[in-house]
C-alpha cells in the first residue's frame, strides 16, 4: 500500500483470469494495481449529512444510537444475521440494551436505510 495526492494505491499479487477496463500492453502480468480516491470512500459527508451518533463504540452493556432531529426505527442484528433488537417506537434517541448479547460485532440498520457497525466487548 502506497499514499500520494491522488489516494491510496494497492499492489498485489493474483493466480488465474483477470478482466480489466482498460488494456495493458505487458507481456506478463502476474499482479495488480488500483487506485482509491479517498473522496470517493469517505463517510464525513455522509454522517453529517443525517447526523448519527453512535456511542460508545465498541460497548460493554449499553449502546446508544441518536439520528439527531429525525425520529427513526431501527433494528441490531447479530453478525449471523439474527435480529436481537428492534425499537418498539420511531425515536430521536436509542438507548439500547445489550447486557444479554455475547460480545463480537452487531449490525444496525434504521427505517430509511441507513446502516452501521457496533462492537460489544
Amino acid at each position: 500500500i502506497a499514499t500520494n495526492t491522488d489516494g491510496i494505491v494497492l499492489y498485489g499479487e493474483f493466480s488465474g483470469e483477470a478482466s480489466f477496463d482498460q488494456v495493458f500492453n505487458v507481456e506478463s502480468f502476474a499482479g495488480f494495481a488500483t487506485q482509491i480516491n479517498l473522496q470517493s470512500v469517505s463517510t464525513d459527508a455522509i454522517t453529517k449529512e443525517v447526523d448519527i451518533n453512535v456511542f460508545p463504540n465498541p460497548f460493554s452493556d449499553v449502546v446508544n444510537i441518536s439520528f439527531g432531529d429525525k425520529a427513526r426505527n431501527v433494528q441490531i442484528y447479530s453478525a449471523s444475521g439474527q435480529l436481537i433488537y428492534e425499537s418498539a417506537a420511531s425515536l430521536q434517541n436509542h438507548e439500547i440494551n445489550l447486557t444479554e448479547q455475547v460480545n463480537g460485532i452487531y449490525f444496525w440498520i434504521s427505517d430509511d436505510g441507513k446502516t452501521g457497525k457496533v462492537v460489544k466487548n
